[in-house]
């Protein structure tokens, strides 16, 4: 194995780096060539299973509630907007 091989022996599962737990790192053969010119990780079921529950924690993570805060900013500002309609039409100033 050559010192100038590309090196990718790490998946990026939860925000880092981490070795493969349950799969391999595996070889990259250049067709070209028929030698091998990189190293990469390759995840197994183990590790794809450690990927989405990280995603699915990120995506249920402190930002979840901020879709419901925007729908609900965007509600407010919906009814805002409907009450000085209501007042134009009525003629009346806000309070």
């Amino acid at each position: 194995m050559s010192e100038d091989l590309l090196r990718h022996e790490k998946l990026f599962i939860g925000g880092e780096w981490v070795a493969p737990t349950d799969g391999e790192v595996i070889a990259s053969i250049n067709p070209s060539t028929g030698k091998e010119w990189a190293t990469a990780a390759y995840a197994g079921t183990g590790d794809i299973d450690r990927a989405v529950t990280a995603a699915n924690e990120a995506f249920r993570g402190p930002l979840m509630g901020l879709e419901a805060a925007v729908d609900a900013l965007d509600f407010e500002r919906a009814l805002t907007q409907l009450a000085e309609l209501e007042r134009a039409a009525l003629g009346t100033a806000p309070a």
